[in-house]
């Protein structure tokens, strides 16, 4: 489990100005997909393919989002994992270790592409160079050098999110699909709330 990065112009100006344009336009687009998206639910499947495309990692599972940066992310298999996030800490629970390891939450799109979902759309900007791949896929590169993560992408299915894929510095592809999505669920009140189980062992890395 986890959570992680996102993924020059020295040409003449008259060259540029078409391809700054060009990412304006994608950008907004993509912003236009993702600014109605206040709350998700879905079931996901996630694969961790390695440099020479074998499967290393297969999760299956659902998730729940609310913005801002609120998340349950429900491991079914192969083996069960709970994290949920609060938007000001995150708690990891691993029924079989007996272990809650409890963390900072961090918006940093560069840490956690998830939180492109729930965080500000503004940002999104800033951190990547947004280009279209085709009318439904887009491709986000960090503008950061020390990214974490080369590229990501989202793709879209009716405008909306049904896989991210992402690709980090080491050759490993992550690739996240979504089915039975629900776009702007209701969640209770409970729903981003974690209480502790007893006789658990607590690892608080909080600050």
């Amino acid at each position: 489990m986890g959570l992680k990065n996102l993924l020059r112009c020295g040409l003449l100006v008259f060259v540029c100005l078409p391809i700054t344009a060009n990412a304006e336009t994608a950008a907004q687009r993509l912003h236009l997909l993702l600014k109605p998206m206040n709350s998700l639910s879905a079931d996901f499947t996630q694969k961790i393919m390695g440099q020479d495309n074998n499967q290393l990692q297969r999760l299956t599972g659902n998730l729940s989002l609310k913005k801002p940066n609120q998340l349950r992310w429900n491991v079914l298999a192969p083996m069960p994992q709970l994290v949920i996030c609060d938007g000001k800490l995150v708690w990891l629970y691993d029924p079989d270790l007996e272990q809650v390891v409890i963390q900072s939450f961090s918006d940093d799109f560069m840490a956690n592409p998830i939180s492109i979902l729930l965080g500000d759309l503004d940002q999104l900007n800033r951190d990547f160079t947004v280009s279209l791949i085709s009318d439904d896929r887009f491709s986000l590169k960090p503008k950061q050098k020390n990214s974490l993560f080369m590229a990501i992408q989202l793709r879209f299915i009716d405008s909306v999110l049904s896989r991210i894929d992402y690709q980090d510095n080491f050759g490993q592809n992550t690739q996240l699909t979504l089915s039975q999505v629900k776009l702007n669920p209701q969640f209770s009140k409970t729903a981003f709330v974690f209480d502790i189980p007893q006789a658990v062992d607590i690892i608080n890395h909080a600050r």
